[in-house]
């Protein structure tokens, strides 16, 4: 199986390498300026490494029908279901004229045909009473088929919401690629002991798409995973974490602790801005988690370059929430304690939040 991850991870080495290499001709319009609140690197960056990512997706899928571990039919589905996410979020990269609404509906289309196409529906939460509602089925004769709306909703917001959300993460080198990578070999251990054989091969295909970009993003950041790609990653996390559920008797609650980063982003800045801030949950601005600590890590470490920030930041983040997430994996099937866990991590992560946005406006105010 280790020759799904190799195969995708040299096509995605290559791909970013060769679009590193062409950069001269590219870089007019595939450049990451300094505008903006996450923008902070020092020179202009191609921000189209989701191209690699897809590329080592796709010829890995290729590779898995080779050997008749996946149908054509299949294949071909699955590569139709990425591709709309990926293109909304890669015309705003080259063009940034795509924008937040149009790539999140793009998103729930990509979410709509994984959910029918490939059979992709979360049909457990975890708690009885919910599962027995999502999954009350309407019969259609004239189709001969039955359909669970109250899952299909349910699937389609959960896989839009975690592309949307893994995207609020980037912005720093390897942030978001170094926190899916962990989510990625979470999924790997876990399908390898009960024996989910699908999910372990595509997760180790995705796991070497990953990979092959995030020696280049990391440390140095010589290109950019850009919205395309995000989007890209946050659409196969979930595909992949909702496919581990079906095919395992894991707790749902095990993958919300994964998710637990991306998922407060998501959640408390909706709440934020829409509530107190009274503005639109989906416009960006400076006070996502990962833009108020690097703040801080400059007013406490002094002349660092921007790599060295990156570096600090990306580290701080991924160390708080692995212990967590290493410590999910001892209750496995036990949904009130991995709720319990969640609850705790979710007011963790807020409490945080506050000391270090108030210390965010002390340093604002002083300078």
């Amino acid at each position: 199986m280790i020759h799904f991850f190799l195969v995708s991870f040299i096509s995605s080495l290559i791909v970013g390498l060769l679009l590193l290499i062409t950069k001269k001709y590219h870089l007019s319009i595939s450049t990451d300026t300094n505008d903006g609140f996450q923008k902070v690197h020092e020179t202009p960056t191609p921000r189209i490494g989701g191209i690699s990512i897809i590329i080592g997706i796709i010829i890995g899928l290729i590779s898995l029908s080779l050997v008749n571990e996946l149908t054509t039919y299949n294949l071909l589905i699955f590569i139709i279901t990425i591709l709309p996410v990926f293109i909304g979020g890669l015309i705003e990269d080259l063009w940034k004229n795509v924008s937040p609404v149009k790539r999140l509906l793009l998103a729930l289309l990509s979410a709509l045909l994984a959910s029918i196409f490939l059979n992709i529906n979360i049909s457990r939460t975890g708690f009885d009473f919910v599962d027995n509602l999502i999954n009350i089925s309407w019969h259609f004769e004239y189709i001969n088929t039955s359909i669970s709306f109250g899952a299909l909703i349910l699937t389609v917001l959960a896989i839009s919401g975690l592309a949307h959300a893994i995207n609020i993460i980037d912005g720093y080198n390897g942030l978001m690629l170094g926190y899916s990578i962990i989510v990625t070999l979470l999924i790997i251990f876990v399908s390898s002991t009960h024996g989910d054989t699908f999910s372990l091969n595509i997760s180790l295909i995705f796991l070497g798409a990953l990979s092959g970009l995030f020696v280049l993003n990391f440390p140095m950041g010589y290109i950019f995973t850009g919205d395309g790609g995000a989007y890209l990653i946050g659409f196969m996390t979930a595909l992949l974490c909702i496919s581990l559920s079906m095919n395992t008797d894991i707790s749902p609650w095990l993958i919300m602790l994964w998710l637990i980063y991306p998922g407060a982003e998501l959640l408390f800045s909706m709440i934020r801005k829409s509530l107190i801030e009274k503005t639109s949950p989906l416009k960006p601005d400076p006070y996502h988690l990962h833009l108020i600590l690097i703040y801080i890590y400059k007013d406490i470490f002094k002349n660092l370059s921007n790599r060295q920030y990156h570096v600090i930041v990306t580290t701080t983040l991924l160390g708080m929430f692995l212990p967590i997430q290493l410590i999910s994996l001892l209750f496995q099937t036990k949904t009130i304690i991995l709720f319990g866990l969640f609850i705790m991590m979710s007011i963790v992560y807020l409490i945080v939040y506050i000391i270090l946005r108030k210390k965010y406006h002390r340093i604002t105010k002083r300078r």
